[in-house]
């Protein structure tokens, strides 16, 4: 029996090599992972898809400079592919035409992932050309839910999740918002990233102006996971938050850049409390403390004798102060917390607000805290009896005492992330090995939570 599935790092030469080489394949192969490097010349999309009629899954990554329209070949000869569901395509460069005419023909597309400088116009074509369409990834660097692990909870046409960038160039509303809007009813997963684009960059606009497209109709009912990265002039906030405003399903709710701490407050209050919250990079404005002080003690009055359990994630926010602190260690159902970059606590806000939360804790995380962490509240880690995880990164002023009295007395301690402590030494690390199940050494600032 043949194998159903193939892995090609090129080089293939020619389309007589496809044929030769795999001809045998013709029907039997469903999947297929196609990596071509620079110096290589190789086999296109059209050819691919011309010569395996059952061919279900695709993974084609081209590392080519300087390549032009056309690249993913000539579509004139190409019948419809009723087959493929899942296509990732990663290459230096795709062209909007070239995609229309491979989307043409692939109408049963559920999964579609894009890796490559493109004008952001790539995404009016799918929102014509992809009835099937279920998830899309673009350029997107997070872990994007494969087809047989997506819930897609019913069979109403409609993409379920979006995933874009995580930092850096964005894509325009002007292009993301339609597509959003089109698919508002199914979509339950969106990570937006709404930062200038490298067209914006590069012709200096055009910008969303949420005056002249205010998207009212605008609702995401059935959303359960939202992370979104505002846009240059803060038109965004207002439509997405609006849109989630009566959104009872949200479990996910992050923010990035956002200006608007009262309006954040505002709407999440009129949810229920949401699994995990992160606020990062926040503008300082007058009303951001009592903002995040409403929502707080919000959550707080949400929590009291429920077993809900709740992330909490606040980065390089001035807003957040020992103040905001000691609201948060009020909420019972906060058992995982990670502090970033948070210039106004002070190293005695942070020590009570350790012990104050210490029964219920299973995961923390302090990150480039500079002066404020010491060994003194890393031995207060060490008394929790339910912490399990722990990642410090990026701190100075820990040494060796502190992360050896952790990993001795932190009972059920599993996992510890180093990233960048440069006071702890490698006979402490090797040590601390021996006495906890999982040591992480990192050179990279660690995203993940």
């Amino acid at each position: 029996m043949l194998d159903s599935a193939l892995l090609v790092n090129g080089p293939w030469q020619a389309l007589t090599t496809i044929s030769t080489a795999f001809g045998h394949t013709r029907t039997s192969l469903t999947s297929l992972e196609v990596n071509l490097s620079t110096g290589q010349t190789g086999i296109d999309l059209a050819d691919i898809l011309s010569t395996f009629h059952n061919l279900k899954c695709l993974t084609y990554t081209v590392d080519l400079e300087g390549i032009q329209p056309g690249s993913f070949g000539d579509f004139a000869h190409l019948t419809a592919h009723n087959v493929l569901a899942d296509l990732h395509v990663k290459m230096n460069h795709i062209d909007t035409g070239d995609i229309q005419l491979l989307l043409q023909r692939c109408q049963q597309l559920r999964r579609l992932i894009l890796h490559g400088k493109t004008h952001d116009g790539v995404l009016d074509v799918i929102n014509r050309s992809c009835p099937n369409l279920q998830i899309l990834g673009y350029n997107s660097d997070s872990a994007i839910t494969e087809l047989e692990d997506l819930d897609v909870g019913d069979d109403k046409p409609g993409l379920r999740q979006i995933y874009t960038h995580g930092g850096g160039f964005g894509v325009s509303p002007l292009h993301l918002l339609p597509l959003i809007q089109k698919n508002m009813h199914t979509l339950k997963t969106l990570y937006l990233n709404f930062n200038m684009s490298i067209q914006q960059m590069a012709n200096d606009g055009p910008y969303f102006d949420n005056s002249e497209h205010r998207y009212d109709d605008l609702k995401l009912d059935n959303l359960e996971y939202l992370l979104y990265f505002t846009d240059p002039n803060y038109a965004v906030d207002s439509i997405i938050l609006r849109s989630i405003s009566t959104c009872h399903s949200l479990r996910f709710f992050a923010t990035v850049g956002s200006p608007n701490v009262d309006a954040i407050a505002t709407t999440l209050m009129t949810l229920p409390p949401v699994e995990q919250l992160e606020l990062s990079h926040t503008e300082e404005v007058e009303s951001a403390e009592t903002s995040l002080l409403r929502l707080f003690d919000y959550y707080t009055s949400h929590s009291e004798g429920t077993s809900a359990q709740q992330t909490i994630c606040l980065q390089n926010s001035k807003s957040v102060n020992d103040s905001v602190l000691d609201a948060v260690a009020k909420i019972e159902s906060v058992t995982r917390i990670a502090l970033w970059s948070l210039d106004n606590i002070s190293a005695d806000g942070l020590h009570i607000f350790l012990e104050r939360i210490s029964e219920r804790i299973s995961y923390i995380n302090l990150s480039d805290l500079g002066l404020h962490v010491t060994n003194d509240h890393i031995i207060t880690l060490s008394s929790m009896p339910n912490l399990r995880e722990v990642k410090l990164q990026d701190l100075t002023c820990v040494t060796d005492h502190g992360l050896i009295t952790l990993a001795e007395h932190a009972v059920v301690l599993e996992r510890v992330t180093l990233t960048r402590c440069p006071n702890i030494s490698r006979t402490c690390i090797a040590y601390v090995k021996r006495k906890v199940k999982q040591v992480v050494e990192r050179d990279e600032v660690d995203y993940e939570d």
